[in-house]
């Protein structure tokens, strides 16, 4: 009879995450366009030139004095350059200014080596992949496994190739939230936290955004689970469980840094209930793993050290202009909207779980369980909250698999019946799930930018020209450089340049797109006109969306 309800279960369980992967196409479906960040994603996993989509050349500065054909000098010349003698590499790139440099006009083919992989010597350049995003602030895993994927997408470019990437993710996480739910007795909530977490539009934007944030989640729930694994074991690791807490560790710290946060706040947890349960020997070798799994993750990606202690978002900085209030505000809505809760009622549960948590914390065997779940949490939370420079979702996604975990465990914990527990939590979980997606805008869809690629595609064989300060948003439209058949990116300060380009004399028209954010856009389009000899124009489209761009047919 357990054989039985055990294979009802799996194949209930298999069902549902049918439906879900199901949900997450019709989702990808609808994404028409992508944040700059995303598109950052595929072109420093795959552009061999650099790792933002440039307005004045076809290298940085920062090649310029850095990257060699030898990784290794390269890596010395990174180390000597970033680290030992920045001050000369700081007169060395003002010296190689962008400001130095005339805007040139990209081609597609330009915009197309950006994205995508094409050729031999492209798929097997994994070093490229490496120094892009060293010259980032990010570790480059994430990137490997897209330049991976692009390879399989030969030639072309599309959506679905860090989707794929992400959806992978998404299943092995939760894949862990059941094995977790297994190992500390609660496998009867494996379907509601299912369908709680995996239907939620928190976990659906996750995937959608084509960023590390779905890999990150992966590997922040592994490791809960592999430290509960060693908890359950008394703090005694055998070689099995050393490997894996070593691996988990190294791949999360090659995914995204603010996986050390949590990993160290867990860890420190961990030591703290060795502690108290007087395991004076299995301390010294469950620290001795971080060690090593600190050494070889430096020694795998050198740069980690530069980023987390050098650069503008390393050592707890953070360029940010809204007050810590306004955050804590902001995230807790991110937070609550993830699963489709007003933000009252969302603020109403929490102190109602909390004040509830504390009660069933006094009265638990099992305390350490529920130290291992909520401590860590709460503390990455609002560490998130300090340092992320965004009122993002992206920077809590990590977390949200453990805290759906955290209340359906509490849930059960508060009503003593199996079989109403399971029912009740399902049903609130499906009923959350279908008003979400019902009612609640998935993030990072974008829609609406098709129709700036239908323009593109409609005046391909036009130029184009692209106005805002070329620092790095421009790579958000990277799809419409990839259509026409020339782009001029340039700032609204140097229009007086486009005087110098004879390309205007022999063309009866142009396109012109105007980045709607800019100091008085009508002023742009009178002097883009006066400067490229231009009488004539007519809006093609305009969107009152942030970030998007009117866009102009000049004509004579």
């Amino acid at each position: 009879m357990e054989k039985i309800k055990n294979n009802v279960g799996l194949i209930v369980y298999l069902l549902i995450v049918v439906v879900l992967t199901g949900i997450m196409f019709w989702a990808i479906g609808r994404k028409e366009g992508f944040h700059e960040d995303e598109m950052f994603s595929y072109g420093a996993s795959n552009s061999t030139l650099g790792n933002t989509f440039l307005s004045y050349g076809r290298v940085d500065n920062v090649d310029s004095i850095i990257k060699t054909r030898n990784p290794f000098l390269t890596l010395k010349n990174y180390i000597h350059y970033k680290v030992t003698d920045r001050a000369s590499y700081d007169q060395a790139v003002k010296e190689l200014n962008r400001d130095d440099f005339p805007s040139i006009w990209r081609t597609r083919d330009d915009a197309i080596e950006y994205l995508q992989i094409d050729n031999f010597a492209e798929a097997m350049d994994f070093f490229s992949v490496y120094w892009n995003t060293a010259k980032d602030v990010h570790p480059p895993l994430f990137y490997f496994a897209v330049h991976i994927a692009s390879i399989l997408f030969w030639g072309h470019f599309s959506k679905y190739i860090i989707f794929l990437v992400n959806l992978i993710f998404f299943y092995g996480t939760i894949h862990f939230l059941r094995k977790i739910l297994e190992l500390i007795q609660r496998k009867h909530l494996v379907i509601p936290n299912l369908i709680l977490y995996g239907a939620s539009i928190g976990a659906i934007s996750t995937v959608m955004f084509q960023r590390m944030y779905m890999m990150l989640t992966f590997f922040t729930v592994w490791f809960l689970y592999v430290n509960l694994k060693i908890y359950n074991h008394h703090f005694e690791l055998d070689k099995k469980l050393k490997r894996e807490l070593i691996v988990v560790t190294i791949l999360g710290f090659l995914t995204q840094y603010n996986f050390c946060f949590y990993a160290a706040l867990t860890a420190l947890t961990m030591m703290m209930l060795a502690v108290y349960q007087k395991k004076k020997k299995e301390i010294g070798v469950y620290i001795l793993q971080y060690v090593k799994a600190a050494i070889i993750g430096v020694l795998l990606f050198v740069p980690s050290i530069y980023h987390i202690f050098f650069s503008y978002r390393g050592a707890g900085r953070s360029a940010r202009e809204f007050t810590m209030y306004e955050a804590f505000t902001a995230f807790c809505k991110n937070l609550f909207s993830s699963f489709s809760l007003p933000l009252e009622f969302g603020v109403i549960l929490s102190i109602a779980l909390f004040m509830i948590l504390i009660w069933k914390f006094i009265k638990s065997n099992s305390k350490g369980i529920y130290i291992i779940f909520v401590i860590p949490m709460i503390i990455t939370f609002f560490i998130m909250i300090a340092m992320s420079p965004y009122k993002s979702l992206r920077y809590i996604m990590f977390l949200l698999p453990i805290i759906s975990m955290g209340f359906i465990i509490l849930m059960d914990e508060l009503i003593d019946n199996k079989r109403f527990t399971v029912t009740l939590l399902t049903v609130f979980a499906i009923y959350l799930s279908t008003y979400g997606l019902l009612t609640k805008p998935i993030n990072y869809l974008y829609i609406g930018y098709q129709k700036y690629l239908d323009i593109a595609e409609e005046y391909q064989d036009d130029r184009f020209i692209l106005v805002m300060p070329t620092v790095f948003s421009q790579i958000q439209d990277t799809l419409e450089f990839q259509t026409y058949r020339e782009s001029l990116i340039i700032a609204p300060d140097r229009l007086e340049d486009l005087k110098e380009f004879q390309e205007f004399e022999a063309e009866e028209e142009t396109i012109l797109g105007i980045k709607n954010w800019i100091d008085n856009p009508e002023k742009t389009l009178e002097e883009v006109m006066e400067y490229t000899g231009f009488t004539n124009y007519e809006l093609l489209h305009t969107s009152n969306k942030s970030a998007r761009l009117d866009v102009y047919r000049l004509y004579k």
